[in-house]
């Protein structure tokens, strides 16, 4: 009796020992078998198990060798653990990217046929054209829409209508659209109202060019009807070129079809109209010099007179333009407010010598004006038309 009692503590003590050995098993296992709250793992005895185990090792010094708790099934440890489930969009990013078709080599031969210039914004620099832009290519050419249109101009489209299209013997493709584009360039009005401007814009894609299609000027298809009038300008010369150039950001190398419209503003025309007034008014402040120091008040209202009408002018043509920067005609009213303000300072000095009555200062004065103001004011007028600045 005394030799089975230590037989039976033994196995009460491996039956407590089981469920600590299995508890620690990796963690992995425990996930390939998730377990509801309050359920015993299998092969684990949860909370009521170890109790339950507890009263029956107590049992068990009573209960003899036939009360030995029954083999622990095997834990799964050695099974290979499931992956996770896939989250959503995994599948998207392991998707296979298709292979785009090789372009390189392909071209699109452009043709443009200027058939209006409506205006040109020096404060914007912008200017919009009207034409007709005629595409033609082996595989593909642009479709006749406003947003294909304004990118292709680098632009913003007004107006993109389809006049005409077919497919050609050889299986090119031909397309005809009447456009009306905006236009962002460098429009620089400096030397209004003698200023000459270069209309220039490219007709490309990016992403095509990136992808090695060129777009190739057609000059002989290309021009600018004879009728086309812009007011206040005349239109000098057209040209198309095929140019190639770096891509900004990218240094790659891309072909455009490049148009180029220069006009001009007629020089006399615009010479009469912007300065002759305010030249005929500096002249009668000139004529003015040669009044007495007697009638020096009514030189100082002319001059004066003349000042505020010179002033009005140029707020209006300063206005008309907008721009920051001073252009020949700003320079030409300074030139201006120059001549009448030294015209000014010798007809006050004339006075403040009259008032003192001294004869020889006056005269002095007077003959010095008469050859002081004349030359400042033609020298001032000859820098400030000059293309210098």
């Amino acid at each position: 009796m005394h030799e089975r009692r230590p037989l039976r503590w033994l196995l009460a003590s491996l039956a407590l020992a089981t469920p600590l050995l299995f508890a620690s098993a990796p963690a992995q296992a425990q996930d390939d078998h998730p377990v509801a709250p309050g359920a015993a793992h299998p092969g684990f005895p949860g909370a009521h198990g170890l109790a339950d185990a507890g009263a029956d090792a107590g049992d068990a010094g009573d209960a003899g060798p036939a009360a030995a708790p029954a083999a622990a099934p095997e834990p799964h440890a050695d099974k290979p653990a499931e992956k996770p489930a896939a989250k959503a969009g995994d599948g998207e990013e392991d998707a296979e990217i298709e292979a785009q078709p090789e372009r390189k080599g392909e071209f699109v031969e452009v043709a443009f046929e200027v058939t209006g210039i409506s205006k040109i914004d020096p404060v914007k620099e912008t200017f919009e054209v009207e034409g007709l832009a005629t595409f033609h290519g082996k595989k593909s050419v642009p479709k006749c829409d406003k947003g294909k249109m304004g990118k292709l101009f680098d632009g913003e489209a007004k107006r993109a209508d389809l006049l005409d299209e077919h497919k050609e013997a050889d299986g090119s493709l031909w397309r005809q659209c009447k456009v009306g584009v905006e236009i962002v360039g460098t429009v620089d009005v400096r030397r209004y109202p003698f200023d000459t401007q270069t209309l220039q814009f490219a007709v490309y894609d990016p992403s095509d060019a990136m992808d090695g299609v060129e777009y190739r000027a057609q000059k002989e298809q290309s021009g600018i009807l004879d009728n086309v009038r812009l007011p206040g300008w005349e239109v000098e010369s057209f040209s198309a070129e095929t140019k190639k150039a770096k891509e900004e950001g990218t240094k790659t190398e891309v072909t455009k079809a490049e148009f180029t419209i220069e006009v001009h503003r007629p020089f006399f025309a615009s010479f009469v109209k912007g300065l002759l007034a305010v030249l005929f008014q500096l002249m009668v402040t000139i004529i003015a010099i040669l009044l007495r120091a007697k009638n020096v008040t009514n030189r100082i209202t002319m001059v004066t007179g003349a000042l505020l009408a010179i002033a009005a002018t140029h707020n209006t043509v300063a206005a008309s333009l907008g721009v920051a920067y001073l252009t020949t005609a700003d320079k030409f009213f300074l030139s201006c407010y120059f001549s009448l303000l030294v015209n000014v300072a010798f007809s006050v000095a004339m006075l403040r010598a009259d008032d003192t009555k001294n004869e020889a200062r006056v005269e002095k004065l007077y003959k010095a004006a008469l050859v002081v103001v004349p030359l400042l004011t033609v020298i001032g007028m000859v820098l400030a038309l000059l293309p210098i600045g």
